[in-house]
């Protein structure tokens, strides 16, 4: 080990670095009615349903989702109570409350409640679905409350479905996580599939850090073996800080032929934990903290550099930046927040053949969300 990577392993150990915030979620029956602040009144329609799908081995004693892989693909229902607001504030993340938990018999159970929850969704799209794929170092509990967060504060559309795959959920755990998101690929192509088959329309697919890498063997597994219903169903790709190399990436999206349109990467040069990633292969970067987008010219898609907003280790960069989550919360519309025209904001637009980088920055610059890099 070099000296680099040895200052890489030292930062990371001392810096809280975890791929979704640890926090509590409790089961609270009353959570329709009593909200985080003394006094207030949760509305009916904060308290949302998020349908699981997970290769967890569930503990038969305690009912808990371990680290363990299974081969059969669980399903349950939580419904949970939407974060009163999203500020996105550093700190400890808001706790996740849950008012009720189902585990469905089978397939078939959960296809028929997804279905009536598409049928009774609301406003106009009411069929559209978004699927999100925790990253590294992600227990059940920290992967549900991540994607509840990142789904209230980007106003994601849609009935909301998680995808929880074995992570062990420990920060000495990166190969045991990486094998397990390998294991997992059948596991999220067959819950999209469920998806589909419960009368989902549109299905906007978000990941977070090696949970990219997990979605885009999915993606390319389906287009190797000729399936194009998937492609047909997509609203959008989003590859939040995504732990991939990128000669790994293109040759993924190579065999996908045509990228899913939209198709985004949220990266930052300054991500940490993806700095470490890369040492531990002999690169200097990984597809999330990318410098440019040469390598990536041929490829169409936008990559959203919000290197100006992030914090801290830098993993996580809607976490620390109220800035950049308000910035991002026009997402719902994937077409045109990524228009150069059309929305976001930017402090740059580079197009290279194919490929659009997109450097956003805030409007006004504050010690809270922007820190100077130290050599």
């Amino acid at each position: 080990m070099n000296g680099r990577t040895f200052l890489r392993v030292v930062l990371l150990l001392l810096l809280p670095v975890a791929c979704a915030a640890r926090g509590p979620m409790t089961p609270d029956p009353q959570a329709s009615r009593v909200s985080s602040v003394p006094g207030d009144v949760v509305a009916a329609e904060a308290v949302q349903p998020v349908f699981v799908g997970t290769t967890r081995v569930v503990d038969p004693v305690s009912g808990k989702f371990t680290r363990q892989r299974s081969d059969a693909l669980s399903f349950a229902r939580f419904e949970v109570v939407a974060p009163a607001t999203g500020d996105g504030k550093a700190g400890p993340a808001p706790e996740v409350r849950t008012r009720a938990a189902v585990m469905f018999a089978d397939a078939s159970a959960f296809r028929a409640d997804l279905k009536r929850a598409l049928a009774a969704a609301a406003p106009v799209r009411a069929q559209d679905a978004v699927i999100f794929v925790h990253g590294y170092n992600t227990d059940f509990r920290a992967g549900l409350q991540r994607f509840v967060q990142v789904a209230h504060d980007l106003q994601l559309p849609g009935v909301r479905v998680h995808y929880s795959w074995p992570s062990a959920g420990h920060l000495t755990s990166y190969s045991y996580d990486r094998d397990s998101a390998r294991f997992a690929r059948d596991g999220l192509e067959s819950l999209i599939t469920e998806v589909m088959d419960a009368g989902a329309g549109r299905i906007l697919l978000v990941a977070h850090s090696m949970g990219a890498d997990l979605l885009m063997e999915v993606l390319r597994q389906a287009a190797i073996r000729g399936d194009g219903r998937l492609r047909a169903h997509l609203a959008g790709v989003v590859l939040i800080s995504p732990d991939i190399d990128v000669d790994v990436f293109r040759a993924q999206a190579k065999a996908i032929g045509q990228l899913p349109e939209p198709f985004v990467i949220l990266g930052s040069e300054r991500d940490m934990l993806l700095a470490f990633s890369a040492g531990l292969t002999g690169q200097d970067r990984r597809l999330g903290n990318l410098v440019g987008i040469g390598r990536l010219a041929d490829l169409d898609l936008t990559y959203l550099d919000v290197t100006a907003f992030i914090v801290g280790a830098g993993h996580s960069p809607l976490t620390g930046s109220p800035a950049l989550i308000k910035l991002l919360s026009r997402m719902g519309d994937l077409d045109t927040a990524v228009s150069p025209t059309g929305g976001i904001g930017s402090g740059g637009v580079v197009k290279v053949n194919n490929a659009t980088r997109i450097v956003l920055r805030p409007a006004v610059k504050s010690q809270e969300v922007v820190r100077p890099e130290r050599g």
